[in-house]
């Protein structure tokens, strides 16, 4: 049961409806949570580098089958090997991703001041920028 969470209920009319509208509060805070789903980035199945990486990891772990009495623990092990890999690896990405932004929106205010003396070279170069 839930009944010690609620913290607020209210039933309250709808108009023009036959169904009234639930309002329900909950306190989650003291609830103890346990470890939620991740999932893997597809754009990382792209990216030579992490390919590379799992690749090296791959070969250098199935050596090690051998040195665990229980296979489904080779691959749970095997598993969180790759999910911290593949966290790393879009961390990385993520960051370039950022420093490329940051760079074209500062590239784009540069031109913007540019295009503003009304030059057409300096505006065309403005849009195209703006459209990139």
């Amino acid at each position: 049961m839930i009944c010690h969470l609620v913290t607020y209920s209210t039933i309250t009319p709808y108009p023009f409806s036959d169904h009234d509208y639930i309002t329900l509060s909950l306190n989650l805070d003291n609830i103890q949570r346990g470890p939620s789903y991740w999932h893997l980035n597809n754009e990382l199945l792209q990216d030579a580098v992490f390919e590379a990486e799992i690749n090296d990891f791959w070969t250098d772990w199935q050596t090690k089958f051998i040195s665990f009495n229980d296979p489904l623990l080779w691959w749970d092990k095997a598993k969180f090997h790759f999910k911290n890999i593949a966290i790393r690896r879009a961390s990385i990405n993520n960051k370039i991703k950022r420093h490329e932004k940051l760079n074209l929106e500062r590239k784009l205010t540069r031109l913007q001041e540019k295009a503003n003396s009304g030059h057409p070279q300096d505006t065309e170069n403005y849009l195209l920028a703006k459209e990139k």
